[in-house]
């Protein structure tokens, strides 16, 4: 009796509702100065995710998106101006369109992809990650361009979380339904900056099945010259984590301040982006249905053409 009971409160986070929170650093490359005139990324993009049924809302300091799987939809509420706007996937998906036709180099990008597991393994919290490694390099034709996104290395620490699969069945579905780069998370950047669309779109498929949790992973994006890009630098190890409440919810993982890094750009001549984002404050519970609809009073405005 008690492994059964011990069998079903295991079982039961993965059909709650999921959330987790992610912070985004941009931290060097050559495009990065250009990136942060159009938007700013001196600061990390800190969000919360909130996964319920076919939702997910993504919420960060005074505006939130959610994405609905069902009628296709993207809502974006602006909580400064007191404004919202519906746009469509099929909208969004003509942006995007859009965007990957202005590159300067329109030749279709085919890259080679190496995944393979490091081996290695690192202390997050009470948890011991995991390291998979892979290297995305473009098809030599269509490096015509110094800003192609010839070379790609994504580094991720992963470790198994009961529930996250839930998170991991909602990108796929958002992928297949709109775009992989949008799914990834990276689509805003991508727009600014076409050239690293289709990198976007590479890294938007690479979705972990089952509860594989990426709690830390760093992307690097280099240019035609720029070659291999790892090995990754080890980074100073976290501080042990807290786990507390019941076994559907899972504290946070606090960190120690990083030492200052070395100029990315002179580690690796010819990067073009870098950037790592980390998953924390990971559990399960009923989500909150205010954080997914409109206010009152809000006003509807033009979604973004």
């Amino acid at each position: 009796m008690k492994n059964l009971l011990a069998t079903i409160l295991l079982a039961a986070p993965l059909l709650a509702d999921f959330n987790y929170e992610s912070k985004t650093r941009f931290t060097g490359g050559s495009l990065l100065p250009a990136l942060s005139e159009k938007q700013p990324l001196d600061k990390p993009i800190v969000a919360t995710h909130m996964i319920k049924g076919t939702r997910m809302a993504t919420i960060t300091k005074g505006r939130t998106i959610v994405v609905d799987l069902g009628p296709q939809t993207i809502l974006e509420m602006n909580f400064a101006k007191k404004t919202y706007s519906l746009m469509t996937f099929a909208q969004m998906k003509e942006i995007l369109d859009r965007a990957m036709k202005s590159r300067k180099d329109p030749a279709t990008a085919i890259y080679k992809i190496d995944s393979k597991p490091s081996g290695g393994t690192k202390a997050f919290g009470f948890f011991n990650a995991r390291e998979l490694v892979v290297s995305m390099t473009l098809d030599a034709a269509a490096q015509a361009t110094p800003q192609s996104a010839a070379h790609v290395l994504v580094d991720t620490w992963h470790f198994t979380m009961p529930g996250f699969g839930e998170a991991e069945d909602f990108r796929a579905k958002l992928a297949e339904k709109l775009s992989p780069a949008y799914a990834s998370g990276l689509s805003a950047t991508g727009i600014l900056e076409p050239e690293l669309l289709p990198a976007f779109e590479e890294f938007g498929k690479l979705i972990n099945p089952g509860d594989d949790m990426p709690v830390q992973t760093t992307i690097r994006i280099g240019n035609p010259t720029s070659g291999d890009l790892g090995p990754i630098p080890e980074r100073p190890a976290p501080q042990k984590g807290v786990v507390s409440g019941t076994i559907s919810r899972i504290g946070s993982l606090t960190h120690k301040k990083s030492a200052p890094a070395e100029d990315p750009e002179a580690l690796y001549p010819g990067l073009l982006l870098e950037l790592t984002t980390e998953l924390s404050n990971f559990g399960s519970g009923p989500a909150d249905e205010v954080k997914f609809n409109v206010p009152e009073g809000f006003k509807q405005s033009q979604p973004p053409h």
